[in-house]
């Protein structure tokens, strides 16, 4: 908000979207700003549509919020996870730092590199709720974690992990909400004064730029949601390849895999880029996955449920942000093609995934296992999810890696083993890329703004 001019202000508060003043840095602000677009219509033929999308429903009843002011704040290190006293010791040492017009570490990185204490001494031996009150994590985010709900998914990463990507998912979404803010603004600034509205036109923008000159100085909720919207979806989203729709029947001869995820790290780098075409980097794993030792891959499931799972797990973290679940339909003689290999729970799923969870400390694998990860070898690898932290897996001895791995290791979908499709060669996913381009469904569920996730 601090890039609000005062004009902006006045018209946010006019139109019942900024509710207060600043308080400790932050205002209190309508849930409109959280509210998705109707999905009604579509925006694009379906000849060129790189994806589809609907929106599901949403509760027109939710609160309003507080919001930092600034993304360079006090008030944004909280937002972010930590207490008010730990975020005013982080911020003010990103003040203080040396040389800081050459210094590149912004706000974000010195709120990272307090979680990096938890590579040190004594805090990568501690208790998960003692290692997060010494950080200064907030209760807030110390309940989301430590949630006997997501307590399966939550420990098939590190606390470092699920910390580090929680911090920069919620920083994310500070600055989404602050564009949707600046484009609110901006728009009813320029409306008033008889102008054209802002210059940010996306895939569900079509009826909000009707309702915006036409409208009064008090909006409706579909007015506030439309609009406030538009200037972020069309980040990932391009009103020219995207239309909006009812979920596509499945082509014959094609397989369906799904992926749930947050919105923020998909909306900064652009999933569906400006000419249509697919940027599958936006959806990498890194290193250190079940069945990705040293280079990154690209991980699905043939299951919805698995998906739900982890977009669930996506929104509980940051509230604020909308959640996704990708379903794309891939060509089966592609994946025919491919020089594919299972690993299903077994001895060897026990091993591998045990030297993929140790990074490269123990070298490679056994010769036998060659065919997973050499280049030239396997391009995709299907089999169980390891459920059991990686915290723990590194822990084990060697010798002890049969004996203290077991079925109850594995996530489940009720009673049901969950499975995972790892794609695991780069030039595979980029022809994946062009495949399923106009193969794309994405369920876009809006944000919780509370974190009931009791």
């Amino acid at each position: 908000m601090s890039s609000l001019s005062q004009e902006e202000i006045k018209a946010l508060e006019d139109d019942r979207v900024l509710l207060s003043g600043p308080v400790n840095g932050k205002r209190k602000v309508s849930a409109a700003l959280l509210t998705p677009p109707s999905t009604q219509g579509s925006l694009s033929s379906g000849s060129t549509s790189s994806a589809s999308v609907r929106v599901r429903a949403f509760n027109h009843s939710q609160a309003p919020f507080d919001l930092p002011e600034s993304d360079e704040s006090v008030a944004a290190v909280e937002w972010c996870g930590f207490t008010r006293t730990k975020a005013g010791e982080i911020y003010s040492r990103w003040l203080s730092r040396p040389n800081p017009q050459q210094n590149p570490d912004g706000l974000l990185e010195y709120m990272i590199g307090e979680i990096n204490r938890l590579n040190m001494q004594p805090w990568n031996q501690a208790p998960i709720e003692q290692a997060m009150t010494a950080l200064g994590v907030s209760d807030e985010l110390q309940s989301v974690l430590t949630s006997p709900v997501y307590r399966q998914i939550f420990l098939s990463e590190t606390l470092h992990y699920w910390l580090t990507d929680t911090i920069r998912d919620r920083y994310g979404s500070l600055k989404i909400l602050q564009r949707k803010l600046k484009f609110r603004g901006a728009n009813t600034v320029a409306r008033r004064k008889g102008g054209k509205r802002a210059k940010v036109i996306d895939v569900f923008d079509q009826t909000a730029s009707t309702q915006a000159s036409s409208s009064s100085s008090l909006p409706s909720q579909s007015q506030l949601s439309g609009s406030a919207i538009s200037s972020i979806q069309s980040d990932a989203l391009p009103a020219a390849y995207v239309s909006v729709d009812s979920p596509p029947s499945i082509l014959p001869g094609h397989i369906v895999l799904y992926k749930g995820k947050s919105s923020v790290e998909l909306l900064s780098e652009r999933f569906i880029r400006e000419d249509g075409s697919i940027n599958m980097g936006s959806i990498e794993s890194m290193k250190g996955g079940d069945f990705n030792q040293r280079r990154g891959a690209w991980y699905f499931s043939r299951e919805e449920a698995t998906a739900e799972q982890y977009r669930q797990w996506a929104a509980a973290r940051n509230h604020t942000a909308e959640t996704w679940i990708i379903r794309v339909q891939i060509p089966k003689d592609f994946i025919d093609g491919l020089r594919r290999k299972d690993l299903w729970y077994s001895p060897d799923w026990k091993t591998y995934v045990w030297y993929c969870r140790k990074g490269t400390s123990e070298g490679n694998p056994p010769a036998k296992f060659d065919v997973f990860w050499k280049p030239g070898q396997a391009q995709l690898i299907e089999g169980h999810i390891c459920g059991r932290s990686p915290n723990i897996i590194p822990k084990i001895p060697k010798q002890d890696v049969q004996q203290r791995m077991s079925e109850s290791d594995l996530l489940y979908n009720g009673n049901r083993k969950a499975t995972q499709c790892v794609f695991v060669d780069e030039e595979a996913v980029e022809r994946l890329g062009e495949l399923i381009r106009g193969k794309i469904f994405i369920e876009i569920f809006p944000a919780l703004q509370s974190s009931d996730f009791s």
